[in-house]
């Protein structure tokens, strides 16, 4: 143990190790190199990301409050990079924006803000690329500016295509259960269903946390606010346990590409 500081602060070893032409010790050294520098886009900006790209998984997060993390300390992008640690080396960057729409209401529009904040983030040199989709916004306010599950549906369908043509393999979530607008419940179920039914013609993975017993399905009156406070800090943004779950799905699509 005496050996470790060192050999984290010369980065030699890690060469050898990362690099060995043995799995076991390669593997051996990816786990220790995240056990230590951790997995966020800043712990990994140094020695290992420069020298070791090719190993590396590019993830992406995108959406707006329910991805950024409002009022937590663990999103689903941090527990999502924590899950993933003994997975290979990951850097895993949230750009989610709480307020964000798909469409045009409240700009920048996610739609209009992805060359930028997304595809700026695209790098060939990584071993993959991964864009990964949330967005809630849209169909909650969708009454009041005339939006319905087809238009967010449409909306998600042009964002992943964009992606994909980029280079990125995308990762699309379906929507969680929430508490808090009268007759939302009826046309999350049908985005929900349609995501399913159609998300092969645009994206590579469906992480459905709709289907959990816990955040994917409203536990009483569709129209109730009397949310689980322990999965919940309110009728729409999760704790930081409520996103442990969502990360566990994000984590087996990405996983499954």
């Amino acid at each position: 143990m005496r050996g470790a500081p060192r050999w984290i602060a010369t980065g030699q070893d890690f060469e050898n190790c990362i690099g060995s032409s043995d799995p076991g010790i390669s593997a051996m050294g990816r786990r220790i190199a995240n056990a230590v520098y951790g997995n966020s886009a800043f712990a990994l900006s140094g020695y290992l990301q420069a020298n070791y790209k090719s190993q590396f998984k590019n993830i992406v997060c995108e959406g707006d409050s329910v991805t950024f993390g409002y009022n937590v300390q663990m999103s689903y992008p941090a527990w999502l990079a924590y899950m993933l640690r003994d997975a290979g080396l990951q850097k895993v960057t949230n750009v989610g924006i709480s307020g964000s729409y798909m469409s045009t209401y409240n700009p920048p529009a996610i739609l209009d803000r992805a060359v930028a904040n997304v595809d700026a983030l695209y790098d060939s040199d990584y071993q993959k690329n991964i864009a990964v989709l949330l967005t809630v916004n849209d169909l909650r306010h969708g009454p009041e500016h005339s939006i319905d599950e087809d238009d967010v549906y449409g909306y998600i369908e042009t964002w992943c295509l964009a992606r994909k043509a980029t280079g990125f393999e995308v990762v699309v979530l379906s929507l969680p259960a929430e508490y808090e607008v009268v007759g939302y419940e009826p046309h999350r179920d049908a985005l929900n269903i349609a995501l399913r039914a159609g998300y092969t013609d645009f994206a590579d993975a469906l992480a459905d946390v709709a289907l959990d017993p816990v955040i994917g399905i409203n536990i009483g009156d569709p129209d109730s606010v009397a949310y689980d406070a322990r999965y919940y800090l309110d009728g729409v943004h999760l704790s930081s346990s409520g996103y442990y779950i969502m990360a566990e799905y994000v984590k087996n699509a990405i996983l499954s590409l």
